[in-house]
């Protein structure tokens, strides 16, 4: 019973291996004896039936009663001392971690829904365990609100029954992998039940066609338990929620994710509603709003005042997602902002997705002075003619200036570069590893027009982007760079921006990783400017380096530098009183005996693990030559 934890074998009766006392043996056998006599000697076939069937009567009531015994056993052990609402307590928390319905294994191959023996009962099985535990998950109707709808219609039917009148968690994925039954059951279920729904999640991301009548039909009536709306249909057919069901039947929403389905024009009451994430190319539907149910929506952009009237509207919101959905740039590039700006001054965390003008205008029209993470996806403009450089900068501005206002600085930061692909993406954080957070303070993510762009300037608005941040005091850097192209004064200057930085983990391309080497090495300085690059470095850690075998070997001498160059550049930073004091080597190809031995010597502590390529099985075993010259196998 996979996830369940039963009494402790000393509790259990089978773990007792004395054997029963005489007097108890007595006992039963002579209150049983009376009962067997009958079935004495030698019977016709229809006699022996009959008394088969009695024997079986029999034992079935002994069962009954031994199960009276054991229930009265379980009632004396430790476990059986708990409370019904400690142990009920016990069983919300196991469901949350083993919820019913899902697969024993996964089958992506098929088509077909699992069936109902290729499903985990997950913390249902509690109720196969004892009595008591039986009775308990039963007469709590709180555990099974969470309705699992790929258990079949047999147990959905049964969990809404013994949910009671409990507010239920209505989540339906409408997908190949689900038990389907039709559009009108599904319709007729949700509607009978929407009046008693906390929390409802319909997706349909495949276009099944089951979300069309969801939507148009089904809520429109009052939902007044309904707390969290998340809803999730094709990009191919976006549908829109009824203005009618938001303004008046559903007004204690705390939390709304749309994705793919539009919200109508207002106005709305939503004086509860925290979070609010509109996802992908949600549209907002166009006044009037009595078009046709049935008329999909079409991709327009909001307006500014439809989406500020509508974020007027909560004023208790916390956390705003707004992505493909920022209204353009104002009609004429004169016009100013709304004013005064929208103010919600308890938003916590926002996350804008568009082109840097639509994130800009959308930050220069808002005031959130209680603002602690910012996450901005910057997509290319769509007028390819326009110059994204303004924004860019203009965006940058408000995310530093921000930064800055925290009451706590950045400590750790992870980045990916790309100056091929022109892409970059900042993630910062304001603990150490040890306390990690649920989401970044920071978060940038910013795709470079592909045209009008050359590589040179794409790398310079790189590094303005790292320059611009309030990194001074970051601690741990996090960099992946699987297709730069930086040369050394660009690896320098990164590096020197971070001057408490102590522990670094890079992750280089075949591309990236001399020219990283390179940028190790301590260049003497005729000013009093620090010329090394992380001067605080204490902890190294290097990912996908390609060294090779030293020149005797037969290779190339250009193959072979790489390794000398880091021993080198090592060699150089320990003489001048310079980290690293720690190196972490992950993945990197070519590593002998020998580089081993010379980094150890280099660096206090070496930390290195075998990577073998798939083509390359000569990294099993590396040929090194003894002292008279031969080739001997020696296994790393």
């Amino acid at each position: 019973m996979s996830g369940v934890t039963v009494p402790s074998s000393s509790d259990a009766p089978d773990s007792r291996r004395e054997p029963p006392s005489d007097a108890t043996i007595r006992y039963w056998s002579d209150a049983a004896k009376h009962r067997l006599n009958s079935y004495a000697g030698p019977l016709t076939r229809e006699a022996a039936s009959q008394a088969q069937s009695t024997i079986d009567d029999e034992l079935e009531a002994l069962r009954t009663i031994a199960a009276d015994f054991r229930s009265q056993r379980n009632a004396l052990s430790s476990v059986g001392a708990l409370p019904a609402e400690i142990l009920s307590r016990i069983f919300a928390l196991h469901a949350l971690q083993q919820p019913p319905g899902e697969p024993l294994w996964e089958n992506d191959d098929s088509e077909d829904p699992p069936s109902l023996s290729q499903m985990e009962l997950g913390w249902i099985t509690v109720t196969h365990v004892c009595r008591r535990w039986r009775n308990v998950a039963l007469t709590d109707p709180s555990l099974w609100t969470r309705i699992s709808f790929r258990l079949g219609e047999h147990w959905v039917d049964e969990m809404f029954s013994r949910a009671g009148s409990a507010p239920i968690i209505y989540e339906r994925l409408y997908d190949h992998k689900s038990t389907l039954s039709s559009a009108e059951r599904e319709s007729s279920m949700l509607s009978t039940n929407l009046s008693r729904v906390k929390t409802l999640i319909l997706r349909d991301d495949k276009y099944t066609g089951f979300m069309v009548p969801m939507i148009h039909e089904v809520l429109t009536v009052p939902a007044p338990h309904l707390l969290h709306l998340d809803l999730s249909c094709a990009p191919a057919s976006p549908l829109s929620l009824s203005p009618a069901f938001l303004r008046e039947n559903a007004a204690r929403l705390v939390h709304v994710r749309l994705h793919n389905v539009a919200l109508p024009c207002g106005p709305w009451r939503w004086d509860c509603l925290r979070v609010l994430k509109i996802n992908a190319v949600t549209r907002f539907k166009p006044e009037p709003v009595d078009v046709p149910a049935e008329a999909h929506l079409a991709f327009d952009f909001p307006s500014e005042k439809i989406l500020f009237s509508a974020l007027a509207s909560m004023p208790l919101l916390e956390r705003l997602e707004l992505l493909e959905c920022l209204p353009q740039r104002h009609a004429s590039p004169d016009e100013p902002a709304p004013s005064p700006p929208l103010r919600l001054p308890l938003l916590r965390s926002i996350y804008l997705s568009g082109s840097a003008s639509e994130c800009v205008n959308f930050i220069e029209a808002t005031e959130t002075p209680a603002l602690r993470s910012v996450g901005v996806d910057v997509r290319p403009e769509i007028n390819r003619e326009a110059d994204p450089l303004p924004d860019i900068q203009a965006l940058m501005t408000y995310v530093s200036s921000h930064l800055e206002r925290a009451q706590d600085p950045l400590r750790r930061l992870s980045a990916q570069v790309s100056s091929i692909s022109r892409f970059l993406e900042i993630r910062g954080w304001q603990s150490d590893l040890s306390l990690p957070e649920e989401e970044p303070p920071l978060f940038l993510s910013i795709s470079f027009p592909l045209r009008g762009f050359s590589t040179a300037e794409t790398q310079r608005q790189q590094l303005d982007i790292f320059r611009s941040l309030p990194v001074a005091s970051v601690q741990t850097l996090q960099l992946e760079a699987p297709q730069l192209s930086w040369g050394i004064d660009q690896w320098r200057e990164l590096s020197r921006m971070f001057t408490s930085t102590d522990d670094v983990r890079i992750v280089l391309s075949s591309m990236s990783s001399a020219t990283f080497v390179d940028t190790l090495r301590d260049e003497p300085s005729t000013d009093e400017t620090p010329r090394a690059v992380f001067p605080s470095l204490f902890t190294l850690e290097l990912e996908g380096m390609h060294l090779q075998l030293p020149h005797e070997y037969g290779l190339n001498r250009s193959s072979s530098r790489l390794s000398d160059k880091l021993q080198q550049a090592l060699k150089q930073r320990k003489a001048a009183g310079l980290g690293p004091r720690v190196l972490r080597l992950r993945k990197c190809t070519g590593i002998d005996n020998h580089t081993v031995a010379r980094l150890k010597e280099i660096v206090p502590v070496l930390d290195w693990d075998r990577f073998k390529e798939p083509h390359a099985e000569v990294m099993d075993f590396w040929p090194l030559r003894g002292t008279s010259g031969a080739l001997t196998n020696e296994i790393i």
